[in-house]
């Protein structure tokens, strides 16, 4: 298979603009529910942070799936990859089923023992996230093939059905969060009722593609179990799944640290992640489509391809960090004043960002060189670095600069830097030294 650089540059473009256009609707979500007010936008925020990181778990089948499938790409059995692809979206269906259960009979558990704020951004959030769990099955199969999709290298595809879930996305929350054109004014719980019927609008044009074969894999209707697929789902994917738990776990704890501050920095944290969200896509986008061309390389036993892949993926991530943070860093005012009107929020948020623009360069390069690891097959090695830097740094220091120094908002971008700094140190020298495992 040829693994041309610039058929590798081409595969970025759609899978960036995919991405964007997915985070720029995040933003502009929070845009419309902190014009309504910041307790809205803390509220939402949460709920919706709370449920990406339940949806983590269906990451054992949409990382895993995508590396198996590239492997397979790479080695020439398209039949097998597009059986494993079957079966994934199946898999995938059944256990949304049981995570919308039980992350709607655990709203109450949630938000009112762990998140402890006051009762009208609990009240919020509990709406948000139940209203969000009954969309779940629907959400996530959608979500799950334009992941698939895109974590393979199809990556104009998965650019048009984000567009398509997007642009939906924009107009119903604009309709139902201000209640246009006769629909009573909804708030947070119109916000999330749009995200349920924009997705479920991509799910009904992705199994248009699919009846038309526009598409290269094949949406099989499978009867059994496949334990050897499964099976190297669960190998590739658990690793993956549990890797980005303790991201996540390290994310909310500093969350909940901050919401028992001020509701004030809870907004602006809420405002800050999603703004690092947007840029992060880029990052992400380069990472997701390194991943793919990665394992193609290691399945066609190329090494010479998966040298070149690092040093044009290294270099783009490098100069992506570059520009977000000199954008960062010049103006920070103009970018909060998308999310706020009040004066006091906007000051903070723009000191913080500054800040924030300092640590780009360690945030794309731990996504950059993680994708090279992942593919080679060190899963293991990613999760123990991930839980051991999230117990010392995010938990640990986290209260340290957080709570007992009173750093607040600016102690826990502080900890996430120095976590992504040293992870991306350590993750350098081990990609030099380690060989391709068996997956």
């Amino acid at each position: 298979m040829a693994f041309g650089k610039n058929k590798v540059i081409f595969a970025y473009v759609p899978a960036i603009i995919d991405l964007f256009v997915q985070l720029a609707f995040i933003n502009f979500e929070a845009i419309l529910l902190g014009r309504l007010s910041p307790i809205v936008l803390a509220g939402a925020g949460i709920g919706g942070q709370v449920l990406l990181f339940l949806f983590v778990f269906l990451l054992t089948f949409a990382m895993g799936s995508s590396l198996l499938i590239s492997l397979e790409l790479g080695k020439g059995e398209k039949e097998k990859a597009r059986e494993i692809f079957g079966r994934a979206v199946i898999y995938v269906f059944l256990l949304s089923i049981l995570l919308a259960i039980i992350c709607y009979s655990s709203a109450k558990f949630i938000f009112e023992q762990i998140f402890k704020t006051n009762y009208e951004t609990n009240v919020i959030a509990k709406t948000y996230f139940r209203t969000l769990s009954l969309f779940l099955p629907i959400i996530s199969i959608d979500f799950f093939i334009i992941s698939l999709l895109r974590g393979t290298g199809e990556t104009i595809k998965s650019m048009t059905l984000s567009l398509v879930v997007n642009l939906t996305n924009a107009f119903l929350s604009y309709t139902l969060i201000y209640g246009k054109f006769g629909i009573p004014l909804l708030g947070a719980r119109g916000a999330a009722i749009a995200i349920g019927l924009s997705h479920t609008v991509g799910l009904i044009l992705s199994i248009s593609f699919f009846i038309r074969d526009k598409l290269n894999f094949k949406l099989l209707l499978i009867k059994g179990v496949d334990f050897g697929i499964l099976k190297k789902l669960f190998k590739v994917g658990i690793p993956a799944t549990l890797e980005q738990i303790l991201w996540g776990i390290g994310q909310l704890f500093l969350v909940a640290l901050i919401s028992r501050t001020s509701i004030d920095e809870l907004a602006v944290m809420q405002a800050l992640f999603r703004i690092q969200m947007l840029v992060g896509i880029v990052y992400q986008a380069i990472g997701i489509v390194s991943l793919s061309f990665f394992a193609r390389a290691v399945g066609a036993k190329s090494p010479r391809a998966i040298i070149r892949f690092s040093r044009t993926t290294f270099k783009l991530a490098i100069l992506s960090a570059l520009i977000f943070g000199l954008l960062f860093a010049f103006l920070p005012h103009q970018i909060l004043q998308l999310f706020f009107t009040d004066k006091k929020a906007i000051a903070l948020g723009s000191r913080v960002l500054r800040f924030i623009a300092i640590l780009q360069i360690s945030k794309a390069s731990v996504i950059s060189v993680s994708s090279l690891l992942r593919a080679k097959g060190d899963l293991i090695w990613l999760v123990v670095t991930n839980g051991v830097f999230m117990l010392f740094f995010e938990i640990f220091l986290g209260i340290v600069f957080v709570n007992t120094l009173g750093y607040g908002i600016f102690g826990a971008w502080a900890v996430m830097g120095l976590d992504e700094s040293f992870k991306t140190l350590l993750h350098l020298k081990r990609a030099t030294k380690t060989g391709i495992k068996n997956l």
